[in-house]
């Protein structure tokens, strides 16, 4: 396998300042990936090197996500799906192959589906049609910044072997 580089940007949106990975490989297809609710760009590296040489293939740290803002909002499907039409437009693409991974896979789903002219094919893993059984209807201010699964996680980890020994104890604890 040919080296890929990987460049490191931030896009300055209208409504928020996004990191993203991009291999800008020159006129080929390209796939944007969309990463899960406890990822970030880094999740596609492996994913990235491995195609990059036949597409172009860009992965974003969704708002609240590693090294793009973190607006007071409520991180919805549309405000997500919002940020990456900006991201598109803000680097005059056109036409995408989407790739999303569990939240990442529903604003997949809602950006094909709202936004068909520029998603030339979607691939979805990890997630069902099912939405939230019930919808927050607080206002943005009044949303916890703490998740409850993760809130006493030491973040970020060091390595994954760590991260995997950290897990494991937890489920052996409950």
């Amino acid at each position: 396998m040919e080296n890929v580089t990987l460049y490191r940007n931030i896009a300055e949106l209208k409504s928020i300042n996004m990191f993203y990975f991009d291999t800008k490989t020159e006129e080929r297809p390209t796939i944007l990936c969309l990463h899960g609710r406890w990822g970030r760009a880094a999740t596609w590296v492996d994913f990235m090197k491995h195609y990059g040489k036949q597409y172009r293939v860009i992965a974003p740290d969704q708002r609240g996500h590693g090294l793009s803002d973190k607006p007071i909002a409520k991180y919805t499907t549309e405000e997500m799906s919002s940020d990456i039409i900006e991201l598109l437009n803000h680097l005059k693409i056109d036409s995408i192959i989407l790739v999303g991974h569990s939240m990442g896979g529903t604003i997949a789903g809602y950006l094909a589906a709202m936004h068909p002219e520029y998603v030339t094919a979607v691939a979805i893993l990890d997630k069902s049609a099912a939405g939230p059984a019930k919808l927050n209807m607080l206002p943005p201010d009044q949303i916890s910044t703490i998740d409850p699964l993760t809130k006493d996680w030491p973040l970020p980890f060091t390595s994954l072997s760590e991260a995997m020994s950290f897990i494991k104890v937890r489920l052996i604890r409950s």
